[in-house]
């Protein structure tokens, strides 16, 4: 290459370097001139649209369109977000774009005013609005009070994001526009709702029923609301006012049969007559007592709110099912019994006049019994507490875990009772009762018992009777062979043609390896120690026949049935029923009538209550058998024990024919069956 040629060469190529130089800064300036655009026109909206609503109401009083507002924000945070991508790209170093980005955010906190500002006006209260006018519109309070609900939680979410928005005259303009009337609208119901949730709560937790106290504050917390919507002409109004006036019948009616003092119990007390039947709904505010010497039967119910109770009334029966019952003091009551079934927390017996107390609560009863105190038990009982010589008798089948005691004691136990252990420095010896031989019919008296002896591992078992004597007594049938800890499950005796003098499906537990099941656990109302002629006239001679299978509670062990028959012999004539109360006699047919005598021993008078429990005698069946069933003289037509018990209700005092007193049958007259039945008294 020439010379010439070689300086041409780097001569063009130092001015096409030159050229290349030369437009660099026109590029970058470009560049940067951009990032400036994005970051002016980012904060030219941002103050436009913070202005549009600041401005507008610290000037002018008054807030921007909605739907304008919106928009000026949302082009405001799309520019703001288009000068961060500009800076991305093309802000140069990392310095630089620091630099820019610095200079967008001076005007950050303004678009974040204006969107706090959309934020406050995006809570939709209209809406909620809407709805509550239908709800109550509509009148149903449930649905109200929904809508009420839901109405003050949206507005109480606008309200917060209200107190976000920056500038004192907009959050007022925002508020008086948008909070204050939906805050008003759900006042129009204020009244009406607070009724409704009042008794809401009355209704769903049973108040007027459990807890008659609550139910009156509620109601008494409501009335000033009750006065302002009673006369309103509205749907809404309407509705909850038949609700308040259902309530309120209901409230008025239960405080009317509600004792909540000793004032109220006694005036109730006062009121009842012989043989009333008195149902007590309590709602203690003090502790109360029942003191009368009327024949009674109390029933008391509701809540003593561990209000204490005392009873002092000997011829009243008390069951109580009443709730929280505080200490329970019985110091009389009568013979036919007390009947725990509601909680408690103590419960004392003092009768020295004897009682029953029956355990019918779901646990077992714990009580302290006085010294010099009568009582059955009947039921399971827990700890039974005796502080002295105490008569204590524990009921068939009646378990005590617990006796706890001091003194030597004797626990009587009928067939079944028993006593788990027993605690304290005390004896306790625990007997079964000991037999008596009652006259005919039943009472008092003494002698060496006469037993059927069953062995319950034979299958069959018969014991002919029918050649023994008129005069021999039945005291039961001994019983052997069956294993400790099993039980014999009586399920039917059927008498002469086959008749079931009583519906029996019962287990008697063997708790001796020699045991007696008494006449009146198979016969129901005939008294141990009746005569085989009393049987004979009574069941109208033949056999006593006793179904039953022996049950074992050992694992492995099959039930066995066994069939006892017991052959009475033929009917007698009529007997004369005769014990310690009354006397029947049959008289033959007198002109043309045929007539029986009821003779009443009134030195003796009790109820017909009394003489069941303490003595077992069912005055009605005796009747119903004796007086009118006569199988010789009447063919054996039978007379039911109800036929019976409905003549005798017609003749006495009162409604209840257990507190009726044998005298007050006394020169009555009972006709039924083909037969006159005379009362006496002698």
């Amino acid at each position: 290459m020439s010379k010439n040629k070689a300086i041409k060469v780097v001569t063009a190529a130092v001015i096409a370097g030159s050229a290349i130089t030369a437009v660099a800064p026109a590029q970058s300036e470009a560049a940067t001139n951009s990032v400036d655009k994005a970051i002016t026109k980012a904060h030219n909206q941002i103050n436009k649209a913070f202005n549009a609503y600041y401005k507008e109401a610290r000037f002018d009083n008054k807030l921007p369109s909605t739907s304008q507002i919106r928009k000026e924000a949302k082009l405001a945070r799309d520019y703001y977000e288009a000068a961060k991508k500009q800076i991305s790209k093309n802000g140069g170093s990392k310095s630089k774009k620091a630099a820019y980005l610095k200079k967008l955010d001076t005007k950050k906190q303004s678009l974040t005013r204006v969107e706090n500002y959309v934020k406050a006006i995006n809570v939709n209260v209209a809406a909620k609005k809407v709805a509550f006018e239908s709800a109550v519109k509509g009148g149903t309070q449930s649905k109200v009070l929904a809508a009420q609900t839901a109405l003050d939680q949206k507005n109480a979410e606008f309200k917060k994001a209200v107190a976000k928005v920056f500038g004192p005259d907009a959050r007022r303009l925002l508020t008086s526009k948008y909070y204050t009337p939906a805050d008003k609208l759900s006042a129009t119901v204020d009244n009406e709702m607070a009724v409704y949730r009042a008794y809401r709560d009355i209704e769903r937790k049973d108040l007027i029923e459990k807890d008659l106290a609550a139910a009156e504050k509620l109601i008494a917390s409501t009335e000033k609301y009750v006065a302002k919507i009673e006369k309103k002409n509205t749907k809404l109004a309407q509705n909850i006012m038949k609700a308040v006036k259902k309530n309120k019948a209901a409230y008025e009616k239960a405080k009317a049969g509600t004792v909540t003092s000793q004032k109220q119990l006694d005036a109730i007390l006062a009121k009842a007559k012989d043989g009333d039947k008195v149902e007590i709904k309590v709602n203690a505010t003090e502790s109360l007592k029942i003191a009368t010497t009327k024949a009674l039967t109390i029933t008391l119910t509701g809540d003593f709110k561990k209000k204490d109770l005392t009873i002092d009334a000997p011829n009243t029966h008390v069951t109580n099912k009443a709730a929280n019952s505080g200490k329970v003091t019985i110091n009389d009551v009568s013979n036919t019994s007390y009947e725990q079934v509601g909680s408690y927390s103590s419960l004392v017996f003092n009768d020295t006049n004897g009682g029953r107390i029956i355990n019918s609560t779901s646990a077992p009863l714990n009580i302290t019994i006085a010294a010099g105190a009568k009582v059955t038990l009947v039921g399971n009982f827990g700890k039974v507490t005796v502080l002295g010589n105490a008569e204590v008798t524990l009921a068939a089948n009646t378990i005590v875990q617990e006796v706890a005691t001091d003194t030597a004691i004797t626990v009587i136990t009928e067939e079944g009772a028993k006593v788990e252990k027993t605690t304290g420095s005390g004896t306790v010896t625990v007997t079964p009762p000991t037999p008596v031989t009652p006259p005919v019919g039943g009472g008092g008296g003494g002698s060496t018992p006469d037993y059927v002896q069953v062995n319950l591992s034979q299958a069959t078992t018969t014991v002919d009777l029918s050649g023994a004597a008129d005069s021999r007594t039945f005291d039961g049938i001994q019983v052997t062979g069956a294993t400790l800890g099993s039980d014999f499950v009586v399920k039917s005796v059927k008498t002469n043609r086959n008749q079931e003098p009583v519906k029996i499906n019962k287990s008697i537990p063997i708790i001796a390896t020699t045991m007696t099941i008494t006449p009146a656990q198979i016969l129901g109302d005939i008294a141990n120690g009746a005569t085989l002629g009393t049987l004979r006239s009574v069941l109208g001679g033949g056999d006593i026949v006793i179904d039953g299978v022996v049950e074992s509670n050992s694992s492995g062990v099959a039930d066995r049935p066994v069939t006892i028959t017991i052959k009475l012999g033929s009917s007698v004539g009529s007997p004369i029923i005769k014990n310690d109360y009354f006397k029947i006699e049959k008289k033959g047919i007198v002109n043309g009538q045929k007539t029986a005598e009821v003779t009443i021993y009134t030195d003796k008078d009790v109820t017909l209550g009394a003489l069941f429990d303490k003595n077992d005698i069912d005055f009605s069946a005796i009747l119903a058998r004796n007086a009118f069933n006569d199988p010789v003289i009447t063919g054996g037509a039978a007379t039911t024990v109800e036929a019976v018990e409905a003549e005798l209700l017609k003749i006495i005092d009162g409604n209840k024919l257990e507190l009726a007193k044998l005298s007050s049958l006394v020169d009555k007259t009972i006709t039924l069956n083909g037969y006159t039945v005379t009362f006496k008294a002698e």
